[in-house]
């Protein structure tokens, strides 16, 4: 249970990462 709560907070991450990557293409042009 452990292992897949550290892979959810993994992916949670990335998701993040990839909002903050993607948040300045939209709203930028």
């Amino acid at each position: 249970m452990k292992d897949f709560h550290f892979l959810y907070v993994e992916l949670l991450v990335e998701l993040l990462r990839l909002v903050n990557f993607l948040l300045p293409l939209w709203f930028g042009s």
